[in-house]
């Protein structure tokens, strides 16, 4: 037996995928229509009858709580449960039939909701054009490598300010970083002032920003990039994703005149930050020398130019463009 998404409808329409999965990547803000239920199957792909029988869930982590299926009175009656998230983190879930614990336990990941609502700010355009698609359902699967670079920028950014015990490095203020650990690290970092501009209220990108708070929000057309954004940020989250970046602290998406001068940049292998291509030392003088990495297979326009480039430190004898790891 084995834990599924559930299936059937809701009141737009949306189609619930099922699909066997051990674990959940989940969203306060909500989640795709079944992606938050756990219904057990027979070895035959039919949900088991447990009208005569009992069964309940437990967690290890008070991150979510569990509620009867959508259409069902009772956990029985549903051939499952509900997983209703309150706050970010990970937990683990058992689940007891006639009081014996099922021999599979499931890995939920409740992602910080910032972390979803930036990625969606940030490269929902990138997020949406990269899901791998089932009709009109993000695959469980499905990998968007420009949005895990995004990501990665950010979860790097809380690792350096660990590992020299400054969150000023990026503006952040101690207090909130340490106040709830370690939702309040991806917090703090995102919203910290002047760092990532949709945060801002004046910024063109807020108002995707806030309405990212919640999936019902979201305009349909965009709903898969949502979709999207909490699987990315689920695996960066709980460290199932590595790093694309080589621990890049920031990105930058280049407009056609900076993209010309750094892939002239690339080209040449010159030591020195060309004038123009968007940064300098003195963006992040902690850090210089500063070097611009080209990371391929992410998301390109018509004209080749990636929609962003990554900033991180080298020595001073490495090129101060490069499109190697």
């Amino acid at each position: 037996m084995g834990p599924f998404w559930g299936g059937g409808g809701d009141d737009d329409e949306e189609e619930r995928k099922i699909e066997e999965t051990y674990t959940f990547s989940l969203a306060v803000g909500g989640v795709a229509p079944g992606r938050a239920e756990l219904v057990l199957f027979d070895d035959e792909g039919r949900a088991m009858d447990l009208s005569k029988r009992q069964i309940y869930c437990l967690t290890d982590k008070n991150i979510i709580h569990f509620e009867p299926r959508p259409g069902n009175s009772t956990y029985a009656e549903g051939s499952g449960v509900l997983i209703v998230p309150t706050e970010a983190g990970t937990a683990k879930v058992t689940c007891f039939l006639d009081g014996a614990p099922l021999e599979d336990t499931y890995a939920v990941t409740v992602s910080p909701q910032n972390l979803i609502q930036i990625l969606m700010a940030e490269a929902g355009t990138q997020l949406k054009d990269e899901a791998a698609m089932d009709d009109d359902i993000v695959r469980l699967e499905s990998i968007s490598p420009t949005g895990n670079a995004i990501a990665a920028v950010i979860r790097n950014r809380i690792n350096l300010i660990e590992a020299n015990d400054a969150p000023a490095l990026f503006s952040v203020d101690a207090a909130a970083f340490e106040a709830d650990p370690d939702v309040s690290y991806y917090d703090s970092v995102i919203m910290a002032p002047g760092q990532f501009s949709p945060t801002n209220s004046a910024d063109t990108g807020n108002e995707i920003f806030t309405d990212a708070a919640d999936r019902n929000f979201i305009e349909k057309e965009w709903r898969a990039a949502y979709d999207q954004a909490v699987l990315t940020a689920a695996g960066v989250y709980n460290q199932s994703t590595t790093d694309p970046t080589g621990n890049a602290f920031a990105f930058l998406s280049p407009t056609a005149e900076q993209w010309l001068v750094i892939n002239e940049a690339l080209a040449s292998g010159t030591l020195e930050l060309p004038a123009n291509c968007g940064v300098t030392d003195d963006n992040f003088p902690e850090f210089a020398p500063l070097q611009i990495f080209v990371l391929y297979g992410t998301w390109t326009y018509d004209d080749l130019r990636p929609a962003f480039v990554f900033v991180r430190n080298r020595t001073a004898d490495r090129p101060a463009v490069t499109n190697l790891p």
